[in-house]
């Protein structure tokens, strides 16, 4: 797709303003009951999906009929680990997967929300592909859910993602469960406590493919004087071939023109030439014609 035909669009009622391209978006205004949900927005949406997995790496079965959707009902499967750290990689969370192949510049926004007894605190973490392990964005503070049980108000509010997942054909973003305080008071209950998530914007600027550039150089073949070469110069320029009259000089010759090879056997070149890899140019000489008169005539180095 060309980038400049693509369309920029803005959902300021998501907390994402001006933005430059929404690559996936999740907003759905109602959740039926599945494993994951698919986008429903965005220039790559048939590439995300959203979902939660436990601690333990089981995908939750999400959807409520009454909970603000996209929800992880309640449950007793584990939130964080039976033993260990809660990071990013130990810790039960919400995954977005996505290409972001020809974007660069993202963010990220969602909106979410617990019960009384759901989870609290949120980061972000990323990884390449859909194996190995995640790391944390350390740029981005944690969140705390402080909106009323059951529904949601915005967590992350277009925050920049690492450069390392541009251009990427597959990046996985987690919102994992930082901490075991709940969004009411002491620790969370995975049995008596749900957590959601709805309105997730990605965003991302086009990558501008710079054209390849070239050098074109300047051989004096035998003269002397001397041309700067000239680099920078795009592919499928079409460089107008300069003269070297008057700037390069060979005893008894006249400068002839200009030729892709030293002997000449590439023949003069026009006025213009298409630039498509770096090109030395090897000036040609004609010898001047001597003309004898009368009587002996000795010419040295003739």
């Amino acid at each position: 797709m060309d980038p400049s035909n693509e369309m920029v669009v803005t959902y300021s009622y998501l907390g994402v303003d001006n933005a430059e391209n929404v690559l996936a978006m999740f907003d759905y205004t109602a959740a039926p009951v599945k494993p994951y949900y698919p986008a429903n927005g965005g220039l790559l949406q048939a590439d995300a999906e959203l979902e939660f997995y436990y601690a333990s790496g089981a995908k939750a079965t999400l959807g409520h009929a009454t909970r603000t959707p996209i929800n992880c009902p309640n449950s007793s499967a584990r939130w964080t680990p039976a033993s260990g750290d809660i990071d990013a990689n130990n810790s039960a969370g919400w995954l977005v997967t996505l290409s972001t192949v020809g974007y660069s510049n993202l963010q990220f926004s969602a909106w979410q929300g617990s019960s009384n007894n759901g989870p609290r605190d949120f980061k972000i973490a990323y990884r390449l592909g859909t194996a190995g392990a995640f790391t944390e964005i350390d740029s981005i503070p944690q969140f705390s859910i402080t909106a009323a049980a059951d529904t949601i108000a915005q967590s992350f509010n277009g925050v920049s993602l690492p450069q390392e997942i541009d251009n990427q054909p597959i990046v996985q973003l987690k919102v994992y469960i930082s901490s075991t305080a709940s969004r009411g008071t002491g620790t969370f209950d995975p049995a008596g406590g749900n957590t959601s998530m709805n309105n997730v914007v990605l965003t991302g600027a086009p990558i501008t493919q710079q054209p390849e550039t070239f050098t074109v150089s300047f051989d004096a073949n035998g003269g002397i004087g001397s041309m700067v070469s000239l680099s920078g110069i795009p592919s499928g320029t079409l460089y107008t071939v300069p003269t070297g009259n008057g700037i390069l000089f060979r005893a008894n010759h006249a400068f002839a023109g200009w030729s892709q090879t030293s002997d000449g056997t590439s023949g003069i070149l026009g006025a213009t030439i298409n630039i498509t890899a770096n090109v030395t140019l090897y000036a040609q000489w004609t010898r001047y014609a001597l003309v004898i008169g009368p009587g002996p005539i000795i010419v040295p180095g003739w």
